[in-house]
């Protein structure tokens, strides 16, 4: 079956893939009180990024990274870049997997194994991934549909909640920290959409794959905006930086008389969602980069297996929720950046060169 995924789909995969695990954990930490003026920053240098992404598209039309790389880089540099990727997409998906089995066994299940929550995510994605992405993608444009009008609902009920005086003084430290959750934040979750570019090479018309591309980055990053406004100036700087989940404490404080109250399960329902949705795609770009390599014809053939192995990968990387938070808040803004700007950077200069560039 030929795949296909439309703007509207392609908006909505990049909406979720931004607001999974973003919208939940904690973003631009360093930045403290500041967080929701990093995030600002970062959404204007994720266009630029997206941007590269998308001319990228443009001068390779209908290929995906893959092919790319081997092509740009050639042969034998082309393989080892590819390999990294696949160890990078497969080292996300496992990342967003233990995120997800933490979450669920921490605030939604507690009384459930943790690795039982993650061997049924697992196999989920698996299940989604051997439909194939245009499945993938139409449930991904239901699930925002929804997760809008539901933000739209939410973020009503909060404003009454805001305390302007949470977020002053604005940059009392100075300028430093801001950047530093700007970069952070640029690396997770914007840079991750370096993903797509293994999914969106099923997007013929050149249109669609702009406005999906930028249309999914700014509804995604205007809600990670009011996110992080909304957690700094209801919650505070001092408790923000006690909690793991603070979008789920967030929403606890959500009280209309004694009927509408613990909506704080609805951020667990997104993150379902949402997870699953990112765990998919992270899953078919390593099936895809492996049958890439090997020269498979048919990449489903080798979901469940990779599935396996991010599954155990998810299990062993650390310890608990807190090495987990500790390592992506101080490296992964470090070890991220060649795969999101180095290597796409590359290519564009090497396109420029040999005068591909349109």
């Amino acid at each position: 079956m030929r795949e296909e995924i439309s703007s509207k789909q392609a908006a909505a995969l990049i909406l979720a893939f931004i607001l999974d695990g973003a919208i939940i954990f904690p973003t631009a930490i360093e930045a403290q009180r500041n967080s929701w003026i990093s995030v600002i920053i970062a959404l204007g240098a994720a266009y630029i990024l997206f941007m590269l992404y998308y001319k990228i598209q443009l001068i390779y039309e209908g290929e995906d990274l893959y092919s790319i790389n081997e092509k740009v880089m050639g042969r034998i540099l082309g393989k080892v870049i590819n390999i990294l990727y696949v160890w990078y997409f497969l080292h996300l998906g496992a990342l967003t997997l233990r995120d997800f089995g933490e979450f669920m066994n921490t605030l939604t299940m507690p009384e459930t194994p943790r690795m039982a929550i993650i061997i049924l995510s697992a196999l989920t994605a698996v299940y989604m991934v051997k439909k194939g992405c245009e499945i993938i993608a139409e449930f991904s444009l239901f699930a925002t549909v929804i997760t809008l009008l539901t933000m739209g609902i939410l973020i009503t009920l909060l404003i009454s909640k805001i305390n302007i005086y949470n977020v002053l003084p604005i940059m009392a430290q100075g300028i430093k920290p801001v950047l530093l959750g700007t970069w952070s934040t640029l690396t997770f979750p914007f840079g991750e959409c370096i993903l797509f570019i293994t999914v969106f090479s099923k997007i013929k018309n050149k249109k669609a794959l702009k406005k999906g591309y930028f249309l999914g980055l700014i509804l995604g990053g205007v809600l990670l905006v009011i996110n992080s406004f909304f957690q700094v100036s209801i919650l505070g700087e001092k408790i923000l930086g006690f909690l793991y989940f603070p979008f789920y404490t967030l929403l606890s404080r959500i009280k209309v008389g004694e009927f509408i109250q613990r909506l704080e399960i609805i951020g667990g329902v997104i993150l379902n969602v949402f997870g699953m949705i990112k765990i998919s795609l992270c899953l078919y770009a390593t099936s895809l980069g492996i049958s890439n390599m090997f020269k498979i014809n048919n990449y489903k053939i080798l979901c469940l297996p990779v599935g396996l192995v991010m599954l155990n990968l998810s299990n062993i990387l650390y310890e608990d929720i807190m090495s987990l938070v500790s390592w992506t808040a101080k490296y992964y803004k470090y070890y991220a950046l060649p795969f999101q700007l180095f290597f796409p950077l590359l290519i564009f200069i090497v396109s420029k060169i040999r005068n591909r560039v349109p």
